[in-house]
């Protein structure tokens, strides 16, 4: 039983460390400098979800560095999709990633 214990609680603070690894991207429009708004976000295929009013998203993936890709939608036209490269390195400062 105690070991039990002792792996739950092992394996919760895993969990709970890998967490607090995670890194804050801002993604910028390299086309006119803007902070690319409410897009959606791909890193190795697979989404993360959508910036912020300020172009920002928290990514949590093992230390690399990974493609992705933003797709920017406009009322107006058809969607863009721009090319990113995400280098992850548990740093938690905000990094500024240029789109292409």
């Amino acid at each position: 039983m105690k070991t039990f214990i002792f792996s739950a609680l092992f394996l919760s603070f895993l969990s709970i460390s890998s967490l607090a690894n995670a890194d804050y991207f801002q993604i910028v429009d390299g086309s006119d400098g803007s902070d690319i708004q409410y897009a959606q976000v791909y890193v190795d295929g697979r989404s993360y979800g959508y910036t912020d009013r300020y172009g920002r998203i928290e990514v949590d993936r093992p230390n690399g560095i990974y493609a992705g890709k933003v797709v920017v939608r406009d009322d107006h036209k058809k969607p863009e999709v721009k090319k990113l490269e995400f280098n992850i390195d548990g740093d938690p400062a905000l990094k500024k990633i240029i789109a292409q």
